[in-house]
């Protein structure tokens, strides 16, 4: 069997030029649809097909409606860049009932045709282009220095700009005693990665006072921290907010007051936070702030009025970073937060993220250390001490870098 290629601008046209060449009994091996380089040309679709043996038909004592009917005038096979339609024939266009019947099952047939052969030829293409590109991946991976591989990791985990650069120094040319890019790259942001102890399993009496954009998850993670240090550890707290402007937010403290069992207040400036700080006679004392804006560091001069004057507690201030924000945003964010000077961060929100490497935007570059992470919103199970091993594994999966 001797098969030959048709040409089309659609389907429907690739195989009027296939009856046209072969008849109604022609053999169909393959679809597919041929993209040209051009930006508006939508390119042909190609058919490859040859001639089958014809099925043996009564043939006919009368013509019907009692004239011939004439079989449709297909055109030659078009060269490339030409576009040919199939028109019937003027004696079939209108001209008796049953031409026109004909005609009907002549179209439904060809966009039946285009309709299961045009999927199976996408389907196809599909998987042909899904190889290709793997393909062309892997050999610009193999292309590339290792350093060049290392920074594309690093700039798909959200860590950019110098920092990737940095961390980026010194990549392993091999597989050098079985340790991975991935693998390297672990260990790498591990050993820099500082970690601070939990806060309030310290003796003495603590401070810690969240800081972040509005959304990070400050009211969240000082939640966490209460009905741990209350409930788990047997520590009693206090809690002071001075977020008196975002709306529910103090209703939301004192939802929280009542059901773990700790005293509450709400204070507007220096004066009302000096007041209640007299009033807490307690092992921690946690400090809920508002959002800050861009620009706008008057919610931060408050917290450093209110934080001259803590008496016995030990200050701390955690910068709440979501673990979502890319590296440059972060950059961004510590900057914006100069005094008070965050102590330790918060990662939350890692449940929602799909890259996490923003985090160690706000720990490597200052040298801040990182004290918890949160993976969700359950007060007070989501949240868990820093680890750095953990926090590189989360940013480098072995599963997906190995």
């Amino acid at each position: 069997m001797q098969f030959q290629n048709f040409r089309g601008s659609d389907v429907t046209e690739a195989l009027s030029q296939v009856r046209s060449v072969l008849g109604p009994d022609a053999v169909i091996r393959a679809t597919r649809r041929v993209k040209s380089g051009g930006p508006l040309d939508h390119g042909y679709v190609e058919i490859e097909a040859a001639a089958g043996a014809p099925a043996s038909r009564p043939k006919p004592s009368a013509p019907i409606g009692g004239a011939p009917v004439r079989r449709a005038n297909f055109t030659r096979l078009p060269g490339r860049g030409e576009r040919q339609s199939y028109a019937p024939p003027s004696s079939a266009r209108g001209s008796s009932p049953e031409a026109s019947r004909s005609t009907a099952q002549a179209q439904n047939f060809a966009r039946a045709a285009a309709a299961t052969v045009g999927g199976k030829a996408n389907s196809t293409e599909m998987s042909r282009e899904i190889a290709e590109l793997k393909a062309a991946v892997e050999a610009l991976q193999a292309a590339c220095t290792p350093r060049t591989r290392v920074l594309g990791y690093l700039h798909a985990a959200g860590i950019e700009g110098p920092l990737a650069n940095e961390l980026a120094h010194g990549a392993p040319r091999g597989a050098k005693n079985a340790q991975t890019p991935g693998a390297w790259l672990r260990k790498n942001i591990a050993k820099r990665l500082r970690t601070l102890p939990s806060i309030i399993e310290r003796p003495g009496q603590q401070l810690i006072a969240c800081v972040g954009p509005t959304g990070a998850g400050k009211t969240t993670t000082l939640a966490k921290l209460a009905a741990r240090a209350r409930l788990d550890l047997g520590r009693t707290v206090g809690v002071i907010s001075l977020d008196t402007f975002r709306v529910g937010a103090v209703e939301q403290w004192q939802r929280y007051a009542r059901l773990i069992g700790l005293p509450f207040f709400a204070a507007r400036d220096e004066s009302e936070f000096s007041r209640a700080l007299t009033q807490m006679d307690t092992d921690i004392l946690l400090v809920d702030t508002e959002g800050q804006i861009s620009g706008d560091g008057e919610p931060m001069q408050r917290l450093g009025a209110a934080l001259a004057h803590t008496g016995e507690f030990e200050p701390h201030v955690l910068l709440t970073v979501p673990a979502w924000l890319r590296g440059a945003d972060v950059d961004r964010l510590v900057r914006s937060y100069p005094m008070p000077q965050p102590t330790a961060v918060v990662a939350t929100k890692l449940d929602e993220a799909s890259r996490a490497g923003g985090v160690v935007h706000a720990c490597l570059p200052t040298e801040i250390p990182l004290a918890y992470v949160c993976a969700g919103p359950r007060v007070p199970e989501d949240i868990d001490d820093a680890s750095a091993e953990a926090v590189a594994l989360r940013i480098f999966p072995r599963e997906l870098l190995s």
